[in-house]
């Protein structure tokens, strides 16, 4: 695996659609300034984990955990965000926060399993926490 930034020109396949819940176009802008890009290295993107660290708070934030849909099952999205806690923990990063909808009962899943938490009841979505 590697770091590197990337655009995603395609809305991904998430439930319900990206388009339906923030501004798209500015939700790319806000993404390509300021988040950072675990990406696995194949030649072509077909998962990635986006993240914003806060170094003065040692805290992180996932905005968003992609796998695509013929490669999921298969423990990618718990190798991508184990490798990124391996990272972000170098850096002094201390806890890392995501939120998962209510419905993604496979992603909620997943993070139970790596040991995050649910911190916070956020009408559809769950804000969960990991401590590093």
């Amino acid at each position: 695996m590697r770091y590197r930034a990337a655009i995603v020109q395609n809305e991904l396949p998430i439930h319900p659609p990206l388009s339906q819940q923030v501004d798209i176009q500015g939700y790319a802008i806000k993404l390509s300034e300021r988040a950072e890009f675990l990406i696995l290295d194949d030649e072509q993107v077909d998962s990635l984990v986006a993240f914003y660290t806060n170094h003065k708070e040692h805290k992180a934030y996932i905005p968003l955990v992609w796998v695509d849909g013929a490669k999921r099952r298969r423990g990618i999205g718990a190798c991508m965000l184990t490798e990124l806690h391996r990272h972000i923990k170098s850096e002094g990063i201390e806890t890392v926060g995501l939120e998962v909808h209510k419905n993604n009962l496979s992603a909620f899943s997943l993070y139970s399993r790596l040991g995050y938490r649910v911190v916070e009841d956020r009408n559809d979505k769950w804000l969960m926490c990991f401590d590093l």
